[in-house]
């Protein structure tokens, strides 16, 4: 069954690397608006991971993973993002930022890396708490089954499924019981050829965040894990690859930890996708 929101797909990095974006155009946004906190964050050991949390599952492939370290060990971290602010794409961002010494200057940026992005989100986490991320196995035992589209609601009259908010399906079913449907669901999706998308959910780290950016209106959510606390977001460009960057002051200070998501291949990605 589909995981978590995200269909990973049997392809290579470099193949991710010219990805199209995938996301569909939104409300325009207001360009006289503030940058938005996303969240906070906080890294205990230093050192910083940026990865795309729908590449996590069945473990970590180091060739996904952004790594920044001399970072500040001790406090908590604003996320921040400004969105582009004008024009078609004006409500996606053009950049997500950890803030580490907000009233100083940037005098200087450099590239540590690229983040690759599969599933259309990036998460940025404690190098040691990465290692506790659960994204394979139920928490609590259990999981929801989701599925929307065209013909979604031929199909939960078919097997009586519940009408949620995301269209049909079932919440907070024990993980043995879920698969049982959502394998029976998929089944007779197939049958019929109905078209339609669905979503298995055990109840991971990363369902919890998601839960949250799918209600937030800065599409993020924030999870305390092994003693520090990650945060994740949509990019709202949906997929392709986004340079990282140090910002740093003219005395050496690391300002800010940036993720350039406005950039020339995400503005003709998402061109061509919704042309």
């Amino acid at each position: 069954m589909r995981r978590i929101g995200c269909i990973v797909r049997e392809r290579s990095i470099a193949d991710a690397r010219s990805a199209a974006c995938s996301a569909a155009p939104r409300e325009a946004y207001d360009p006289g608006m503030e940058p938005e906190v996303l969240g906070t964050v906080s890294f205990p050991s230093g050192r910083a991971i940026v990865v795309d949390t729908g590449l996590l599952s069945g473990g970590v492939d180091p060739d996904t993973l952004v790594v920044a370290t001399g970072l500040p060990e001790g406090g908590t971290f604003d996320v921040v993002g400004t969105r582009v602010g004008e024009g078609e794409w004006a409500q996606c961002w053009r950049e997500v930022s950890v803030v580490f010494a907000p009233d100083l200057a940037v005098a200087q940026s450099v590239e540590i890396g690229q983040a690759v992005v599969d599933c259309a989100r990036l998460m940025f986490i404690d190098a040691v708490a990465l290692s506790q991320w659960r994204d394979d196995e139920s928490l609590d035992g259990k999981a929801d089954f989701v599925f929307w589209g065209r013909d979604a609601a031929l199909l939960a009259a078919a097997i009586g499924a519940e009408e949620l908010d995301e269209g049909f399906g079932w919440r907070d079913l024990d993980v043995e019981e879920c698969v049982r449907r959502g394998t029976e669901a998929e089944r007779v999706k197939e049958e019929r050829g109905w078209k339609l998308a669905t979503d298995y959910r055990p109840h991971t780290h990363h369902y919890s965040v998601l839960a949250q950016a799918r209600a937030s209106a800065t599409e993020s959510g924030v999870l305390d894990l092994a003693g520090s606390r990650l945060c994740m977001f949509f990019t709202t460009w949906g997929d392709g690859v986004f340079p990282v960057f140090r910002d740093v002051a003219a005395d050496g200070t690391l300002v800010r930890l940036r993720i350039q998501l406005e950039t020339s291949a995400a503005v003709e990605a998402m061109a061509l996708v919704n042309g």
